[in-house]
C-alpha cells in the first residue's frame, strides 16, 4: 500500500519503519528539516509539514493516511476540518490515532461507546469531536484510543517519581508499550479493519501506587507517595480490539514490562 503518516514523531517515526519493512511505500512528515534524514534512513519519504498548514499534494495520492500528531485543545478540530476538506476529493483510507482520554473518570469501566456519554471533561470534548471529524463512513476510518503511553525513552519511572501527597493510590492503572501501539497499527493495516473505534490499552492494570513506585525504584529515582485520599478513575477495557484483531499485548502486564524495558 501507499501510506502516509501524518506525524512522524515518538510513535510516527518507527511505525513507518515497520510498515516500510512489510514493503509498504512510505511517506511521513516532520516539523523540523534535521529529521529528514532520520526518516529516510527508517524508508519513508520526508515531508515538512505542521498542522494549520496545506498538507503536501502526494498525501492525496495515498491509499492509507494515519495520523499520529498528539492533539491540541484550542484548535485541533479546525485544523483537522481543514485537512478534512484537502481529502474529501481522494477520500484515502485513514487511522486515527486518538486517546482514552475522550473517556470521563466514572470510577468504573469503560468501552468505546462510553465516550458518546461524556459531559464534563474539556480536554475529552475536543478530542472526541476531532475523532468525529473524520467519518467513519465517509473515510473508513479507524480510530484507536490509546491508553497512557510508554517504552524505554519515555519510562513510567520518571511520570510521577518524587511527587508528594498524591491521591487515587489503588486506582487502575491504563498504559500501553510502543511496541504495542505499532504491533495493532500493523495488524489493522494487514487485516484491512476500517469503520472500527478501538481502545488500546495493556489488559492488566496494577494500581498507581505499586505501579510507579516500582517504576521509580527501577530507574534509582525519588518514590512517590500517596495519601488516603480517594480519586476518580476509569479502567479501559480493550477486549473488542482483542478479540476483532486476535491480538495478544507483547507486554499484557506494564509492571513486569519494567524488568523487560
Amino acid at each position: 500500500m501507499k501510506i502516509g503518516i501524518v506525524g512522524c514523531g515518538w510513535l510516527g517515526l518507527p511505525l513507518g519503519n515497520e510498515l516500510a519493512k512489510d514493503g509498504h511505500d512510505l511517506i511521513g512528515t516532520t516539523t523540523q528539516p534535521q529529521k529528514f534524514e532520520d526518516l529516510e534512513k527508517a524508508g519513508i519519504k520526508p515531508f515538512l509539514f505542521k498542522l494549520g498548514e496545506q498538507l503536501p499534494a502526494e498525501f492525496l495520492k495515498m491509499d492509507l493516511i494515519i495520523f499520529t500528531i498528539p492533539p491540541r485543545i484550542k484548535e485541533y478540530v479546525f485544523e483537522l476540518s481543514e485537512i478534512k476538506r484537502q481529502l474529501s476529493k481522494s477520500r484515502p483510507w485513514l487511522i486515527f490515532v486518538s486517546s482514552t482520554s475522550v473517556y470521563p473518570d466514572n470510577n468504573d469501566v469503560v468501552t468505546e461507546q462510553d465516550a458518546e456519554i461524556i459531559k464534563s471533561s474539556h480536554s475529552g470534548i475536543a478530542l472526541l469531536e476531532a475523532e468525529q471529524v473524520f467519518d467513519v463512513s465517509e473515510f473508513g476510518t479507524t480510530i484507536l484510543r490509546f491508553g497512557g503511553l510508554y517504552s524505554k525513552d519515555r519510562h513510567p519511572g520518571r511520570f510521577l517519581a518524587g511527587k508528594q501527597g498524591l491521591a487515587g493510590a489503588t486506582n487502575p492503572v491504563n498504559l500501553i508499550h510502543r511496541d504495542d501501539c505499532i504491533g495493532i497499527i500493523k495488524r489493522i493495516v494487514s487485516l484491512q479493519i476500517k469503520e472500527e473505534v478501538f481502545n488500546a490499552c495493556s489488559p492488566i492494570h496494577p494500581s498507581r501506587e505499586e505501579y510507579y513506585t516500582l517504576a521509580a525504584s527501577k530507574l534509582g529515582l525519588e518514590k512517590p507517595s500517596f495519601n488516603n485520599k480517594k480519586a476518580d478513575f476509569k479502567k479501559v477495557d480493550s477486549s473488542k480490539l482483542i478479540k476483532k484483531l486476535n491480538y495478544a499485548f507483547k507486554y499484557p502486564n506494564p509492571q513486569t514490562a519494567l524488568d523487560l524495558i
